[in-house]
């Protein structure tokens, strides 16, 4: 299961030249008794930095090892959390009287997607002192692992409520992506996210900022009457491209009304909110700071800001240091290792392939395809050359009725179960 360097060689040689690093952050809270030694937050700092029990890959008498995960305070190294300090203290709904909570972020080091991550710490296997080194499956279904078996005492638990996100940063090393590449994934977004839709629960699929939305209506199954729709906290935490687009139009109308532009506000409002004129848009775009102005905000869904103009630059955010990735901000939080995993291999190879794929010929297959009911997320994961898991677990997930409604309603009430005394909870507001 784990990578030890005398097997990195022959599988890096056997394996195609193709360069993909990635970086996932995972939010969570944190619960602890308010007696404990230590608070919520730093719990899981001493949790993930003990030892923790390796399976040997050399099958050695032994069998396991006791090595040091990757955690340390220095960044990208080593993996990192943090305290929000911020509005998402709200996330706990109910919680015993005698506990305290802190929201968490988890920020996984780079990691290669093709090949081993050397351990920064340098360690060796005690059996036989080849270097460890880790697959990034393997080191964030561990990093997890430990993370809930540290936190399987009475009074001590970590989960992802609704409204907590899982974030993932897409990259090439400290190369970035060029403009054609950024272009077909933000075209594969564009043309296909009602794909993305089918597993995310209604607060990921839609969003605007300052609780404004561009949809504030939803019709009742029940009534068939138009009913108003109230957001949870966690709402605005994500706006996918669609509402992005919707902005970018409605720029382009008061544009052209207040230049008196006839024939510029009457193409707009034709054709502006169709996916073909959108994807014109963005695949017309010359320079990369132009292409970022389709998803400007930092809470975009598909957020390019690491990828734009630094500082004062045109385009660019003042004070930002950039990391040259793609992040996809759209799944909800979780901690389950299997959806973690497949949402990886679906969005790296989505980003590979992107960036393997001409412009023309991408745009080619999405006018076929973007109206298309039939295409769903198993084909897009069979079109990027997604894991075979990946493609089993997608397609379990779209044979699952209302998967996205039971997943965000579990992740949100499921710990509440695990807490003795329900009628001494109290809200944590």
């Amino acid at each position: 299961m784990y990578c030890p360097s005398a097997h990195t060689s022959k599988a890096t040689s056997a394996s195609p030249k193709q360069s993909c690093t990635l970086g996932v952050e995972l939010e969570f809270v944190a619960v602890v008794p308010d007696k404990s030694e230590f608070t919520a937050h730093d719990t899981v700092w001493e949790v993930l930095r003990k030892p923790f029990s390796l399976p040997c890959p050399y099958h050695c008498p032994q069998g396991h090892h006791e090595l040091r995960l990757p955690v340390d305070g220095q960044p990208p190294s080593y993996w990192q959390h943090h305290d929000d300090d911020n509005e998402y203290n709200t996330w706990v709904p109910l919680y015993p009287n005698e506990s305290v909570s802190s929201d968490v972020e988890l920020q996984c080091r780079i990691l290669d997607f093709f090949n081993p991550t050397p351990c920064p710490h340098n360690q060796v296997w005690p059996c036989n002192g080849q270097p460890l080194t880790w697959n990034w499956r393997d080191e964030i279904t561990t990093m997890i692992n430990a993370l809930k078996q540290g936190f399987n005492r009475p009074g001590f638990r970590v989960f992802a409520n609704g409204t907590c996100g899982l974030h993932l940063h897409v990259g090439r090393h400290d190369l970035g992506f060029n403009l054609d590449t950024t272009k077909n994934v933000m075209g594969m977004f564009t043309a296909l996210e009602r794909c993305f839709d089918a597993i995310l629960p209604i607060d990921r699929i839609g969003a605007y900022e300052d609780d404004r939305f561009p949809l504030p209506f939803l019709i009742s199954a029940n009534t068939t009457a138009i009913q108003p729709w109230i957001p949870s906290k966690g709402f605005n935490y994500t706006s996918p491209m669609s509402v992005r687009q919707f902005e970018s139009l409605a720029n382009s109308v008061m544009i052209a009304y207040d230049k008196s532009d006839v024939s510029d506000f009457t193409n707009a409002v034709r054709y502006g909110a169709s996916i073909p004129m959108w994807i014109h848009h963005i695949y017309s775009c010359r320079t990369m700071a132009e292409l970022c102005e389709y998803s400007h905000p930092h809470q975009s869904s598909v957020n390019l800001q690491h990828l734009a103009p630094q500082n004062n630059s045109p385009g660019g955010w003042p004070g930002s240091l950039p990391k040259n990735t793609i992040e996809f901000r759209l799944h909800t939080g979780t901690l389950d290792v299997v959806e973690i995993c497949a949402w990886i291999d679906l969005l790296c190879r989505l980003t590979v392939y992107c960036e393997n794929t001409s412009t023309t010929t991408l745009t080619a297959w999405i006018e076929t395809q973007w109206d298309n009911a039939d295409i769903t997320l198993v084909d897009i994961a069979r079109l990027v050359n997604a894991a075979d898991s990946t493609i089993r677990h997608y397609t379990s997930v779209l044979l699952t009725p209302d998967y996205a409604t039971n997943f965000f309603n579990t992740a949100t009430t499921s710990h509440l179960n695990l807490f003795p005394n329900k009628a001494d909870r109290k809200q944590a507001q």
